[in-house]
């Protein structure tokens, strides 16, 4: 969860800050909402790792290239086959005027 305006790079996550508190949860019934419509089960990392296919870098994060040599590089991307996803802001234009925003997968 973000402040769009003062922290444009989304350097401070405000999520556990205590003075947007209501905020969060107002956002968190949104995507257990949304969750609940679309049937998504927000599993752990591992499965969707598994599911699209990525290659784990040694830190644990998700490099943007596989490969070990620059000539084998190949650009990460979930696998055409498995369901496309879309990043969504949960808060309306009219319900925030874009000072926070929090992202999902949906």
């Amino acid at each position: 969860m973000y402040d769009n305006k003062l922290d444009e790079y989304q350097m401070k996550n405000l999520a556990g800050v205590a003075a947007h508190a209501d905020l969060q949860k107002q956002l968190d019934g949104k995507l257990q909402l949304k969750l609940k419509q679309t049937g998504d089960k927000l599993l752990p990392k591992q499965h969707y790792l598994k599911e699209w296919g990525y290659t784990v870098g040694r830190g644990g994060n998700i490099p943007y290239f596989s490969g070990k040599k620059p000539d084998s590089f190949k650009v990460q991307s979930p696998k055409p086959n498995r369901p496309s996803f879309r990043i969504q802001s949960l808060l309306a234009p009219s319900e925030s005027p874009g000072v926070l925003s929090i992202l999902s997968l949906l």
